[in-house]
């Protein structure tokens, strides 16, 4: 059985902040001591983070923490949520067709993207799963910029989540630093999550963010959900950002119009990361319940008596050849011999075809590894499509797209800068299109770089 680490810090990540909590104790139980919050843009650990750990560390040693392990909570911007429904079987068969489907329905599959599941309500007689994924890559950068800090990362869940565990049954609106999630409860599980983007520092003097929180809210849950039977119920208002009291109160009024009846509820979510570690059956995309586990080792006389077996097989194995070599040796050569003369002609011309069909085979345009490039960075948010691409023979390229809104164009064009493989990324042109000019036209140039050590 895994330690279980009593003494931690639990941690929140929006794209704007770090809120720290120390806490001793397990489950709802584990007390909670200082606190703090760091301001600091927290993206910038996915370029640099080595440095985001060194700032990390020196906020620690100013706070005076002393936990060396960390639950992550990760806003939801970040992860990516997806309900998916199985037969009933046995979690090692259930593992087997998640990690099959994640194949089907994402490109890259498992090498791109960590996903971990947890349990939803039964539907249809078929077992439910609410998956998130994160990418590979942000994993690996999340787990250096906390190995840099000093801290050894031992859970890595979703914000949302975290802060939902244990509420009524119903509809949860969580409200981040950078963004707010719609979470959906039944039977005491989660069936649904859902980001929405929010101006949360907006909420308190913009009347129409509130209101564009609560449609929002409003369409996710009636629309999205209700396709597949569930019922709204109860609505609550999770304050995870901080805000004050007449804001939440606000945004709840606003809310209200669509729902009824909202409460509100302050919630801590660095708190809530450290108490959701080592729950049975939660998320934590560093323990995944779909990673591949190693084989159980074997006992050591077994191990000698296996060794034994194959040396004496391998024995026999050499005895034998040797026998029929000896015995066919000269009958083999001489049929080689007479092969080789009558077929001289046949072989030189099969040499000719090899040759002048080798370059097919020996180097992969680059072109092809910069689409793949482009594809995967694609925003999972928004509507986006490319309409014309031009790449020159120095690997330089003009991207034309189209996108539902400039949210979404911005999303694709920080994707793009944050690749290793694309550099020189800028943005040149950018018009309104469409009936109703809702539709942002815009052009993008860039200079791709196959990775170091990638031959083509």
């Amino acid at each position: 059985m895994a330690k279980k680490h009593t003494h931690r810090l639990g941690v929140a990540l929006t794209e704007r902040s770090v809120r720290l909590v120390e806490v001793r104790g397990l489950g709802q139980s584990a007390k909670p001591g200082k606190a703090s919050a760091l301001e600091v843009d927290v993206t910038a650990l996915f370029d640099d983070p080595a440095g985001f750990g060194r700032l990390l560390r020196e906020h620690l040693e100013q706070q005076a923490y002393t936990a060396k392990h960390v639950a992550v909570g990760l806003c939801s911007r970040w992860v990516l949520p997806r309900v998916m429904s199985v037969v009933k079987t046995n979690d090692d068969a259930t593992v087997g067709i998640v990690r099959l489907r994640i194949e089907q329905d994402f490109a890259g599959g498992q090498s791109d993207l960590v996903f971990d599941y947890q349990d939803a309500p039964e539907q249809g007689g078929q077992r439910s799963l609410l998956l998130v994924g994160v990418p590979a890559r942000r994993i690996e950068k999340i787990i250096e910029a906390f190995a840099a800090a000093g801290l050894d990362l031992i859970a890595l869940g979703a914000t949302a989540l975290d802060v939902t565990s244990g509420v009524d049954d119903g509809v949860s609106v969580v409200l981040e630093d950078d963004g707010a999630a719609v979470v959906h409860q039944a039977e005491a599980k989660a069936t649904h999550f859902a980001p929405l983007p929010c101006g949360t520092a907006r909420l308190a003097a913009v009347d129409a963010e509130r209101e564009r929180l609560a449609s929002g809210v409003l369409r996710i849950a009636t629309t999205a959900w209700g396709s597949t039977g569930g019922t709204v119920g109860r609505t609550q208002l999770l304050d995870a950002a901080g805000l004050n009291e007449a804001t939440r109160a606000a945004t709840a009024d606003a809310i209200e119009k669509g729902f009824g009846s909202c409460t509100i509820r302050p919630a801590d979510a660095a708190l809530e990361a450290a108490r959701r570690y080592g729950k049975p059956g939660t998320i934590n995309l560093i323990d995944s319940k779909l990673a591949l586990r190693p084989t159980r080792r074997m006992p050591g006389y077994a191990k000698w008596l296996a060794r034994a077996a194959v040396l004496l097989l391998l024995a026999g194995g050499v005895v034998g050849y040797l026998w029929m070599d000896v015995n066919q040796k000269r009958d083999t050569l001489q049929a080689e011999y007479d092969a080789i003369e009558g077929s001289a002609e046949r072989l030189t011309l099969v040499r000719q075809d090899t040759k002048a069909a080798a370059g097919w085979f020996d180097e992969r345009p680059p072109v092809l590894d910069c689409l793949l490039e482009l594809t995967h960075t694609f925003p999972t948010r928004g509507r986006i499509w490319v309409t014309s691409l031009t790449l020159d023979e120095n690997a330089s390229g003009v991207l034309n797209c189209r996108a539902d809104d400039e949210e979404t164009m911005w999303r694709y064009l920080r994707a793009m800068q944050e690749s290793s493989a694309l550099t020189d990324v800028a943005l040149h042109q950018q018009n309104t299109a469409g009936r109703s000019d809702s539709d942002l036209v815009f052009e993008v140039t860039f200079t791709y770089h196959p990775p170091t050590g990638e031959s083509h």
